[in-house]
């Protein structure tokens, strides 16, 4: 019937209630679920599973609302002594399950940040290669000027070079005329 028959200074704590009142609260037949009101209370007693499987049950994670407090974390062993006792341990984890929830909200952030990082190092090295072919391409285009400024420069030379001689040959065309 799920009556409280003893419990621990824990208990006390975790019930909200001063040692007294619960003690007097259990002599008058407190039940467990009116105590630390447990998810799983009304649907999937801890309790009523170890009587039926005839070993221990552990649940974790169950959430609980002690009567007037602030919700716990808690992970609930029902460990059956016979067929009418259980033994129900309660084991607070809030602490732990606020940190784990932290954790997870900072490693969730930490994956975005890296995800971003990702899209952002994906773009930088387009626009590097971008920036890369562009480079490339006026380089290019220095390399042919620099190719066809080197080819102005010989051809000038070889014409100058030409010119020398034939213009030697074309101012003295009339004086060969005379001796020949």
């Amino acid at each position: 019937d799920r009556n409280i028959l003893r419990f621990n200074s824990a208990y006390q704590i975790l019930s909200g209630k001063r040692l007294r009142a619960l003690h007097l609260a259990a002599a008058s037949g407190l039940r467990c679920c009116d105590v630390a009101r447990l998810d799983i209370c009304d649907t999937n007693c801890v309790v009523q599973q170890a009587l039926a499987a005839d070993h221990s049950v552990r649940v974790d994670e169950i959430s609980a609302r002690p009567m007037g407090g602030e919700e716990r974390t808690l992970i609930v062993t029902a460990i059956p002594i016979d067929r009418q006792l259980v033994l129900e341990i309660y084991r607070d984890v809030t602490a732990d399950a606020r940190i784990q929830r932290r954790y997870r909200t900072l490693l969730e952030a930490e994956k975005r940040a890296k995800a971003d990082l990702a899209d952002q190092v994906k773009q930088r090295t387009a626009e590097l290669e971008e920036a890369n072919k562009e480079l490339k391409h006026a380089q290019a285009m220095l390399v042919h000027q620099e190719k066809m400024s080197a080819l102005g420069q010989l051809v000038t030379g070889i014409a100058h070079e030409l010119n020398n001689p034939i213009s030697f040959v074309y101012g003295n065309i009339d004086f060969l005329a005379e001796y020949m």
